[in-house]
């Protein structure tokens, strides 16, 4: 890998990405909360298949006569069970779509663990890669700080010694270079030059553009800060 052009890694990241972009979406806490509802709907089917046993087991102790005086009760006692058995249907009914939901959101998981064993090695690929790349953007960072190339020095200044502004000067500096060495540019004194060809090479050209600007920005407010600071210490 080390042996491989930037461009070429490049180009193989952006593959690998979209390869595991394609990953179904993990839906692991869904799938818990799928679980302990499908588990609640079955508690609350047991619950009415016992009513409904009790219910009838009331109507049982009239035996098949009920006697005059019991019939307003007996009556009272099959209403129990119409209710009891419609109570029970709606909760079968639940029970029913908890698990076919629940079945859904598990096939889901299975899916996607397969995908994820499949595109294990894409997965650790792209991590070399990345790694790689992350590598050379900080050895060229690195070398554009030591040789100070005049483009570079005109757009961004010197690089600040420690803290986040090195860093956004590390990162503008390997946009330029990036982008210089990809599309060709050889101009000693313009690190960029003017935004031109097709959409890729037009939006690199601006991503490198914003960072220098950002860079030029904090060196602009850290060149005021010290003014003020100069005019505070002569009015003392």
């Amino acid at each position: 890998m080390r042996t491989l052009p930037t461009e070429v890694l490049r180009r193989r990241r952006d593959e690998l990405a979209e390869v595991m972009e394609r990953a179904p979406e993990r839906r692991s806490h869904e799938l818990k909360i799928a679980s302990r509802r499908r588990e609640q709907a079955e508690r609350d089917l047991a619950d009415a298949e016992m009513n409904v046993l009790l219910a009838r087991g009331v109507v049982v102790g009239f035996g098949e006569r009920p006697r005059f005086a019991q019939r307003q009760e007996h009556r009272k006692a099959l209403e129990a069970v119409r209710q009891a058995e419609r109570l029970e249907e709606r909760a079968r009914a639940l029970a029913d779509r908890a698990s076919v939901a629940e079945a859904e959101v598990r096939q889901h998981e299975h899916r996607r663990s397969a995908f994820v064993e499949m595109h294990e090695p894409d997965r650790h690929e792209a991590e070399r890669v990345a790694k790689e790349l992350a590598w050379r953007g900080l050895a060229t960072a690195r070398a554009v700080e030591i040789l100070a190339p005049p483009y570079i020095t005109e757009m961004l200044g010197t690089c600040p010694s420690f803290g986040q502004a090195r860093q956004r000067w590390h990162r503008a500096a390997t946009l330029i270079e990036e982008y210089r060495e990809k599309y060709g540019i050889t101009d000693p004194e313009q690190a960029l030059g003017d935004e031109q060809g097709d959409f890729l090479q037009r939006m690199e050209w601006r991503e490198a553009k914003a960072a220098a600007e950002r860079v030029q920005e904090r060196e602009q407010s850290r060149d005021q800060e010290m003014a003020w600071e100069r005019t505070r210490e002569r009015v003392r």
